[in-house]
């Protein structure tokens, strides 16, 4: 079962999508995290129980034939435990989202100013 991936290593980060997302276990998370899981389940329950992300689109149970299941948590359900978690891991990637955010925003400004310009230019001719 393909579920996409992220590594925290140093202070790089890198992640794998798959179909757009990526789906970890809580084990998976806190490994990423640097934490115990003891940490990741009652920050899941938090989440949800606040409704800050809605249980039926952050989580997914992945039963298999013999009886067993999992449950996956998305990259929104990632991101918001990378807030509410204090380890180095958890900020390393804070720091990645952070910086990712800016490039993007800084990249839009750029393209937009740069629309502007030649719609006036042309509004103007």
């Amino acid at each position: 079962m393909k579920r996409g991936g992220i590594i925290i290593e140093k202070n790089s980060v890198w992640i794998t999508l798959f179909k757009g997302n990526v789906w970890l276990t809580q084990q998976e998370n806190a490994r990423l995290l640097g934490c115990f899981v003891a940490k990741v389940n009652p920050n899941i329950r938090a989440i949800l129980k606040t409704k800050i992300l809605d249980e039926r689109e952050a989580c997914q149970y992945h039963h298999y034939e013999n009886g067993n299941s999992i449950e996956l948590y998305n990259l929104e359900m990632i991101i918001a435990l990378a807030f509410r978690i204090e380890t180095h891991e958890a900020g390393v990637f804070r720091k990645w989202l952070i910086k990712q955010i800016i490039h993007i925003q800084e990249d839009s400004r750029f393209k937009l100013s740069v629309a502007f310009l030649s719609s006036s230019k042309i509004f103007l001719n």
